[in-house]
């Protein structure tokens, strides 16, 4: 009988040895109370996006205020903590919290809350609803103490705000007799959503206390928009247009100081990589050129290209893309400026006369031209202070052409097309 039961017990134990890799947790349950040790980062980022783009202030995590609180999953008993902490950064935007609460093992609902400012009164409600940051964790701390939290934007459904300060360059000062000067926020769908009357602009260095362009208390909803501040000239009835892509995010603060460049008295640098592609018309008898450049300036009223269709006797080689080229036979230069034609690519970019604007770095025209004849051009930006040099066609220039477009030659300093 002894043999028998002792036979049993050691096919027990080979059994339960043999199963232990399936049964064994990664580390062994806790059953006193322990302190957290949590890390957490910023997830993403805010940056710039483009030249003429206003983003939100970017959070500084280390000025945020850090709330913690612990949900029961089973009781759901909440945990509101003691006081808030403070992140102290390690690499990046991520670093070690601290908390001083000791938590029971159990298995929680962890949420961190990242705020702009200490809270008078604790609550729940108010912690989760003036969170610009958040992140939610569930962990059984019976097996770990360590949390990790990576935090996101939080409240995007609330609105945001735009705080601007509008600054002259130290070059050129708006006189405010001769200019009114007003701010408008357009929305994506061109609709004036808010306007503002300005009614001073310091210098470049200067500082005011106030900002000139503001949003109402209620803010504006979350999302992108197009500020455009005009300058009315009183004298010459002509307006000039500054304009940027502002972009506002739920429950932050758009904030920024805008440096007006000199529209008025100094000449615009010059355009670059003026390039050209082609697509023949239906009829063929002519055909479209998508003309392209790289935008320099900020300060162009408008922009002129010159054309110049060759004589046939002038050859191939002796076209060299630079100033000479239009002093050779052949038809006077059509000059293409403010009355540039309504199949302009960039309708925003003359829809008035001496219209300022900045709407990319990449502007576009498209013309018409006969099959089988040569054609020079070349092109600059102009305001009432000047013209800037001549960008000179360079169909080697890279370009994204569009569908049904094809390529010129790539070696060549003027567009030509053969009849069919």
């Amino acid at each position: 009988m002894k043999k028998v039961f002792w036979g049993a017990v050691l096919l027990f134990s080979v059994f339960f040895i043999g199963c232990s890799n399936v049964i064994q947790l990664d580390s062994p349950a806790k059953n006193i109370s322990s302190s957290l040790k949590i890390t957490a980062k910023i997830a993403g980022g805010q940056g710039s996006s483009g030249s003429r783009s206003i983003m939100p202030q970017v959070l500084d995590p280390e000025s945020l205020y850090y709330y913690f609180i612990a949900t029961n999953y089973y009781t759901k008993a909440e945990t509101l903590p003691s006081s808030y902490t403070t992140l102290e950064i390690q690499s990046g935007a991520a670093g070690l919290i601290q908390i001083k609460d000791v938590y029971e093992p159990a298995y929680y609902i962890f949420g961190l809350y990242a705020l702009k400012e200490p809270l008078e009164t604790i609550a729940s409600s108010d912690i989760k609803a003036k969170a610009v940051l958040s992140s939610v964790i569930y962990k059984d701390t019976r097996y770990s103490s360590e949390l990790n939290f990576e935090l996101s934007s939080a409240n995007i459904n609330k609105n945001g705000f735009l705080n601007l300060k509008v600054f002259t360059t130290s070059n050129w000062e708006c006189d405010l007799d001769k200019y009114s000067v007003t701010a408008t926020l357009y929305n994506l769908k061109s609709e004036a959503v808010q306007s503002w009357e300005i009614s001073s602009l310091p210098k470049s260095g200067e500082t005011l206390s106030d900002f000139q362009i503001k949003s109402p208390s209620e803010g504006f909803a979350n999302g992108t928009y197009k500020l455009e501040i005009s300058f009315y000239d009183k004298n010459n009835k002509k307006t000039y247009i500054y304009s940027s892509l502002v972009y506002i995010y739920g429950n932050q603060t758009t904030e920024q100081s805008i440096y007006i460049p000199d529209i008025i008295v100094y000449a615009p640098a010059a355009p670059s990589a003026l390039t050209a592609s082609y697509k023949i018309m239906d009829s063929g008898i002519a055909y479209y050129v998508d003309f392209s450049w790289s935008d320099n300036s900020n300060n162009e009223h408008y922009f002129e290209m010159e054309v110049k269709k060759l004589d046939s006797s002038v050859s191939d080689a002796s076209i060299k893309g630079s100033a000479a080229d239009f002093s050779l036979s052949g038809e006077k230069p059509v000059v293409l400026g403010k009355t540039l034609p309504e199949t302009y690519y960039d309708s925003s970019v003359n829809s008035g006369s001496n219209l300022l604007h900045h709407s990319g770095s990449k502007m576009s025209v498209k013309l018409k031209f006969a099959l089988g004849e040569k054609y020079i051009v070349r092109l600059r930006a102009v305001n009432d202070g000047g013209a800037s040099d001549w960008c000179y066609l360079n169909l080697s220039s890279p370009k994204t052409l569009q569908e049904g477009y094809s390529e010129f030659s790539s070696d060549s300093k003027f567009i030509y097309v053969e009849k069919s």
